[in-house]
């Protein structure tokens, strides 16, 4: 028997042992092995469902948080806008904040060049205050000394209307004078007045005093007219005191009293150069 023949059978000897012991244990084990194969496939039955449902999961959280993404690109683009919105108009308040320190920069140049005129203007006010002050006092002078012109210009002018008065009332009393002249004529001829009441003074006299009063009532009979006027004894009328008759600056007539009471008379108009009237003037004796 050859060396690699006696190699062949202790070879073949080896693996029948080993065979053996693999198959006997194999054999023993054989249910076992079953079982367990059983519960493994359960168990990757069980593991792909959860794989399946935890897939769906993860498709529906991959859905949702695809969704969410494009909101948020959206609101990101939102955002986007907004901050070049922004950008814009930081931009703009920028170039206004550069303006508003260029025109604070002029204003406080303005106030340095006006701060300076200040001063000069106060120096030229001090100069026209003392200017004023002397052209007031010269008012104040020029106005005392008109105050002073116009009070004489003033009594000037009450007496040249005092005078005007005065030469109105002597050309009445000369007109009123010429007409008793006539009347002392007429009766120097013809032995009496004609139209005098019997008693009652022709001529009469002016008061001592001046004497004013008015009118309160006219009668008129046959061809002569009398007259009442609201002042009396009181007054110092008395008969035969000759009265002015005036309207404003109207001349009238002139009527000698007849009939004196305390505070009336009643006289006859002797002369008459207008329509004598209620609350006409009566005046006697001047200027009051």
């Amino acid at each position: 028997m050859s060396i690699f023949t006696r190699i062949f059978v202790v070879l073949v000897m080896l693996l029948s042992v080993l065979l053996v012991a693999l198959v006997v244990p194999y054999v023993v084990n054989s249910d076992n092995f079953k079982g367990k194969w059983e519960d493994e496939r359960t168990r990757r039955i069980v593991a792909e469902v959860n794989a399946q449902m935890a897939e769906a999961r993860v498709t529906e959280t991959m859905q949702a948080l695809n969704t969410e993404i494009s909101n948020r690109d959206e609101q990101l683009q939102a955002l986007g806008a907004m901050i070049s919105q922004k950008d814009i108009k930081l931009g703009d308040q920028q170039a206004q904040i550069i303006q508003l320190q260029n025109l604070n920069a002029d204003v406080r140049q303005q106030l340095a060049t006006l701060a300076s005129a200040s001063d000069q203007n106060a120096k030229l006010l001090e100069v026209a205050s003392s200017e004023v002050t002397d052209r007031r006092d010269k008012m104040l002078r020029l106005q005392q000394k008109n105050i002073e012109v116009a009070d004489a210009l003033r009594s000037k002018i009450v007496e040249s209307e005092t005078l005007d008065r005065q030469v109105r009332l002597l050309k009445e009393q000369q007109t009123d004078l010429l007409k008793q002249n006539e009347n002392l004529e007429q009766r120097a001829t013809t032995g009496s007045a004609p139209g005098t009441a019997a008693g009652a003074p022709s001529v009469g006299f002016e008061s001592s005093t001046a004497i004013r009063g008015v009118v309160t009532d006219i009668q008129k009979i046959n061809d002569e007219t009398f007259v009442a006027i609201n002042v009396g004894s009181n007054d110092k009328v008395q008969t035969g005191t000759r009265f002015m008759i005036h309207r404003g600056n109207e001349f009238l007539g002139s009527a000698v009293i007849m009939k004196v009471d305390l505070n009336s008379s009643a006289g006859r108009v002797t002369l008459q150069r207008g329509e004598i009237s209620r609350d006409d003037e009566a005046l006697s004796g001047g200027l009051p």
